[in-house]
């Protein structure tokens, strides 16, 4: 795949400004080429319900195949995903898998940006064990 950095720059700026319309329009070939950023954009778009109807399962979807080219932040949303069983089933194998890829690969932009600050179990959501 190629990345297109004005492309997904002109997206970001889109969608900040909910300019959805225009982000799917932009994000369309990009995703197609399997660009993973653009792929991540798109689940965060579908997990969020932006442009398009929420959609977990479809998140998902998306999260998978940018995870699987290395993409932290995919990563990290996927293992979210499979210990919460959002668009996915619970999964705690899965979970650890996904989150411990984004760990090693991850930069402390990427966890400050996901404002993970506690145990790696508060970041996922899942109850404190006594």
């Amino acid at each position: 795949w190629a990345v297109w950095p004005t492309d997904l720059e002109s997206a970001r700026s889109a969608y900040e400004r909910g300019r959805f319309e225009r982000v799917l329009r932009i994000l369309e070939p990009l995703v197609e080429a399997g660009n993973p950023e653009a792929q991540f954009q798109l689940g965060e778009m579908y997990a969020l319900g932006r442009g398009v109807p929420e959609d977990d399962a479809e998140a998902a979807r998306w999260f998978q195949r940018a995870a699987a080219q290395g993409h932290v932040g995919a990563q990290f949303q996927l293992g979210a995903m499979h210990a919460r069983g959002e668009g996915v089933p619970i999964n705690i194998a899965q979970s650890v898998e996904w989150v411990g890829r984004a760990a090693l690969g991850g930069t402390v932009e990427h966890h400050e940006r996901n404002r993970c600050t506690g145990s790696i179990l508060q970041c996922l959501h899942w109850p404190q064990v006594q």
